[in-house]
């Protein structure tokens, strides 16, 4: 979900002129560019996946958002920072990766109020084997309003998620005048500040973040995130609802599900991130209220295979977005404790709830993320047709709440329910809680259904 059109960028200590802010996407209407061409260039990994970018700012100093470092800047063991990847997937050669040694975030950086002054300084463990004057200069003079920008990350380049293996892009945007960009955002946008768009839209977006903003290939700026809560919901306990799941990778939470059988999972197609045969590192938890509780072994299971929805095509848009995963043994829970998918039409004025662990600001998603629900409504497919930019099928559902309670980053692969009972799947949608409807895999699709219906009863009846 792409909160914002324009990118807010951070003036670093009066010179930076802009870093990327974070979606977790690529840079929209950007071209790939030549990883050669920016030796500084770096990209950040949590546990070898990839999280930021951000740049060389001497051989032992990486610069980044502040907002990158997820709240956990003084836990560093596993952070590595990785040069010369033209795509992410492409393997590094160990001259190539550094380890952290520690870093300093901001002073003024305040996460719970905002996105001012993110940025933070890493110090590497031994610097890169780099001559100095491959390394630009940061530009602390102020900017020209006609400047000429470029963006440059690995972020994702459509609203459908985030490929493992996305190569750099760049981007050529224009600044916005200050007082424009305080009425088109829905946040304070402060002289610590700046903000660029290009033509056609083009923009950072989630990934990008961290990365740098150039003039005359001089760093003026970081990339700001676009990670969010649902939307004007409340905390809700998880004890409600036993049939609730989360999805990590590594032990790093991707997205929401809810069990189906004791066995199987029901989520977003896009939520297995193109490896639904590559399991081994994917596990299933219940009984969590916050994303930083301590679970119990009983609680935690193992995959051991997925199905994806056979009418499926990331490539083509998100139409059919749900998968079943088979768990390796199945959860403690009586069946009876599991409500039943509902696979029949909704009235149109069917009251629905929407759970997960998403974003509840667009500032960030907290590592501690507790469990959200919001009550929303269903949105006609005409209408919905008219507001979002990509095609509404008759395999997804609309809905949005009053004051624009919505579902969001991290609520992905989710429920929707009616009267307790699964009718749809968290899928996809723009700006949460801009006034946009949310997008939900419909369960009462036909194809869905019977798809759904076959794979329960051969699979998960056990």
């Amino acid at each position: 979900m792409k909160m914002f059109r324009l990118v807010a960028c951070l003036a670093l200590f009066g010179q930076l002129h802009g870093l990327s802010l974070p979606h977790l996407v690529k840079i929209f209407g950007g071209n790939e560019a030549p990883i050669q061409g920016y030796p500084f260039l770096v990209n950040l990994r949590r546990d070898g996946r990839f999280i930021c970018g951000g740049f060389l700012a001497t051989p032992s100093c990486v610069i980044t958002a502040a907002h990158c470092l997820q709240g956990r800047h003084r836990q560093l063991y596993d952070l590595t920072v990785s040069t010369q990847q033209q795509c992410l997937g492409d393997r590094s050669v160990s001259d190539d990766v550094r380890h952290s040694w520690f870093s300093l975030v901001s002073p003024h950086y305040r996460p719970s109020h905002g996105v001012d002054s993110d940025v933070a300084m890493i110090r590497l463990r031994q610097p890169f084997n780099i001559p100095i004057e491959s390394l630009p200069q940061i530009d602390f003079n102020a900017l020209p309003q006609k400047a000429n920008l470029t963006v440059l990350g690995w972020g994702m380049t459509s609203n459908y998620g985030h490929h493992w293996n996305q190569c750099l892009q760049a981007a050529h945007v224009g600044l916005v005048p200050q007082n424009v960009c305080r009425v088109a955002m829905r946040h304070p946008i402060t002289s610590n500040m700046l903000c660029a768009i290009g033509e056609k839209d083009k923009d950072a977006c989630q990934g990008d973040s961290g990365g740098p903003l150039l003039q005359s290939g001089r760093l003026h700026g970081l990339s700001l995130p676009h990670l969010v809560k649902i939307f004007g919901g409340n905390e809700a306990p998880i004890q409600g609802y036993p049939f609730l799941v989360n999805l990590r990778r590594d032990g790093r939470f991707i997205c929401g599900g809810f069990l189906a059988t004791p066995s199987c999972v029901i989520t977003a197609a896009h939520c297995l991130q193109g490896r639904h045969r590559q399991l081994y590192d994917l596990t299933v938890s219940t009984q969590q209220q916050c994303l930083g509780d301590r679970s119990v072994s009983d609680d935690v299971r193992h995959s051991w295979f997925s199905l994806v929805s056979p009418h499926y095509r990331p490539s083509h848009g998100v139409d059919s977005d749900v998968a079943m995963i088979r768990l390796r043994q199945p959860f403690n829970i009586p069946i009876e404790s599991l409500p039943q998918i509902d696979f029949n039409a909704l009235p149109q004025k069917a009251n629905l709830t929407v759970l997960g662990w998403g974003m509840t600001s667009n500032y960030g998603h907290h590592w501690n993320q507790c469990l959200q629900a919001a009550h929303v409504g269903l949105v006609p497919q005409n209408v919905c047709r008219v507001a979002m930019r990509h095609p509404i099928t008759s395999n997804m559902l609309c809905a949005i709440g009053e004051k624009d309670k919505d579902a969001c980053q991290g609520d992905s692969g989710g429920p929707l329910l009616q009267s307790g009972r699964p009718v749809g799947v968290v899928s996809w949608g723009y700006e949460c809680g801009g006034g946009f409807p949310g997008v939900y895999t419909r369960l009462s699709s036909s194809p869905i259904k019977h798809w759904l219906q076959s794979l329960l009863s051969r699979y998960c009846s056990s």
